[in-house]
């Protein structure tokens, strides 16, 4: 699914607010995930500087390692 297709998705939600309700551990799986399906690094940086809370954050980080791996 694209998500930018998907105009239902609240990308600018909290994953562990309300809308979404992911718990801790589920942050962590999806931390995980990421890494080994995207073959990357997530720096503890990037997280305390909460670019790992949200659909739109984690999008932009991603796409900026991509980038930033294909130079």
């Amino acid at each position: 699914m694209d998500i930018d297709e998907n105009k239902f998705i609240q990308k600018d939600q909290p994953l562990t607010g309300s809308f979404f309700g992911m718990q801790p551990r589920d942050m962590v799986y999806l931390f995980f995930l990421i890494e080994k399906e995207f073959n990357l690094r997530i720096e503890i940086s990037e997280i305390v500087k909460y670019e790992f809370c949200t659909i739109r954050s984690i999008e932009e980080l991603l796409k900026a390692k991509l980038e930033k791996r294909n130079e």
